[in-house]
């Protein structure tokens, strides 16, 4: 599935009834929560000795894209923009891929 056919699938099932402070703020919400059974999924694999379960994962994960998806929706953002603006600050702050170096003297500590 493309970005274009994710975003149709995520506008078919937002709620209309919302307004925009409305929207961003159930989306925001529920993006959160998500998050958080992401954690939870490692938390059970970490601590609780578990087996990582691939599946769940790809459940919990599809949910924050619906999230952040729904977000960008309704803000009209673009989620390749989103995307991009993050891999070229990625890039910058780490040229040469991740270091603990560069990841602790980095100069933009509020991005």
């Amino acid at each position: 599935m493309n970005l274009k056919e994710f975003k149709k699938s995520v506008q078919r099932t937002m709620n209309q009834g919302l307004d925009n402070n409305e929207a961003m703020t159930n989306y925001s919400m529920g993006l959160a929560g998500e998050a958080g059974e992401v954690i939870d999924q490692v938390k059970k694999v970490v601590f609780h000795g578990h087996e990582h379960n691939e599946q769940d994962m790809i459940l919990e994960l599809g949910d924050v894209a619906y999230y952040l998806m729904a977000i960008c929706v309704t803000l009209d953002i673009p989620m390749e923009a989103v995307l991009a603006i993050n891999a070229d600050k990625l890039k910058k702050r780490f040229p040469d891929g991740f270091n603990s170096a560069d990841s602790i003297s980095r100069v933009d500590k509020n991005g």
